[in-house]
C-alpha cells in the first residue's frame, strides 16, 4: 500500500524523517520538499508507530479517483 507523508511548517527535518524511513526499510517512491510518498504493507497507524512518531507529520493512505 502506498502512503503520502505531510509535513507541515516547523515539523520535523525531512532528512530526519527519510533516515527513519531507511532505518525502517520503508521504500521512498518520490519525496518532494514537505511531501512523500511511501510504500508500506501495514495500516498508517502501523507505519507512525514504526518510525517512532512523528511531530507534525501527517500519513494518510494514497487515494486515486478516476473521473470519467
Amino acid at each position: 500500500m502506498r502512503y503520502v507523508m505531510f509535513g507541515r511548517e516547523g515539523s520535523q527535518e525531512q532528512t530526519d524523517v527519510r533516515a527513519r524511513l531507511e532505518t525502517a526499510r520503508v521504500p521512498v517512491v518520490r519525496w518532494n520538499a514537505r511531501v512523500g510518498l511511501v510504500e508500506y504493507a501495514g495500516t498508517a497507524e502501523e507505519l507512525l508507530e514504526l518510525l517512532g512518531g512523528l511531530a507534525g507529520w501527517t500519513v494518510s493512505e494514497q487515494r486515486v479517483y478516476r473521473l470519467c
